[in-house]
C-alpha cells in the first residue's frame, strides 16, 4: 500500500492507477480476525508460503497466483 500511495503521488491529482503483480512464493495474509497462534508456521515454512499479518484486513486473503488493484485519486 504505502508503493503504491508513493505511485499516486508521484503521478499527481486526477490519475488513475491500474497495477498487476505476482505472488511468488504463494502468501497469506491474515487479517485482524485471525489468530496468529493458530496457523501451523513450520508447515507453512516446509510447503515455501509465506505467512503475515495485514491489520488493515480483517480476514485472511490467500495470495497465489496474479493480483490487480486499481486507484484512483477522485476529483
Amino acid at each position: 500500500m504505502e508503493f503504491d500511495m508513493r505511485l499516486m503521488r508521484a503521478f499527481g491529482e486526477g490519475c488513475c492507477l491500474w497495477r498487476f503483480y505476482a505472488w511468488s512464493p504463494p502468501a497469506m495474509s491474515l487479517g485482524r480476525s485471525q489468530n496468529p497462534a493458530e496457523i501451523d508456521r513450520e508447515r507453512c515454512r516446509a510447503d515455501g508460503r509465506i505467512v503475515g499479518f495485514r491489520k488493515e484486513h480483517i480476514f485472511s486473503i490467500l495470495w497465489i497466483d496474479c493480483k490487480y488493484e486499481l486507484f484512483d485519486h477522485g476529483s
